[in-house]
């Protein structure tokens, strides 16, 4: 049955032996793709965001994280938003929760 198990062949010493160059280019290949698949797109998404909040007017027309749609009545401070749903009901929301502007008349059509 050893024809199925193969051989190991051991080191005296516990030092590794190889190249130490091999394993600075290995890390710094996967920094490099962790940058490119992660960290990069992450902050072009954050900046898009924080450029679709500052764009934000009076009567524009949102869509919440949540799913709640409605229409800006009012900006509290910088950080806050007053929303409202129909002409009974406003919400107060925070900014960050803006997911996307909708075209003008979005209300109307549902």
């Amino acid at each position: 049955m050893n024809f199925l198990i193969s051989e190991a062949f051991a080191s005296n010493s516990d030092v590794y032996q190889g190249n130490v160059y091999s394993l600075v280019y290995m890390l710094l290949f996967f920094l490099f793709v962790f940058y490119f698949t992660i960290i990069r797109p992450q902050r072009n998404k954050l900046k898009e965001h924080k450029t679709l909040i500052s764009s934000l007017s009076l009567g524009d027309e949102i869509l919440t994280t949540g799913g709640v749609v409605g229409k800006i009545k009012k900006f509290i401070e910088t950080e806050y938003i007053v929303l409202e749903l129909n002409h009974n009901v406003k919400i107060l929301i925070k900014n960050d929760y803006v997911l996307l502007i909708l075209p003008k008349g979005t209300l109307n059509n549902i």
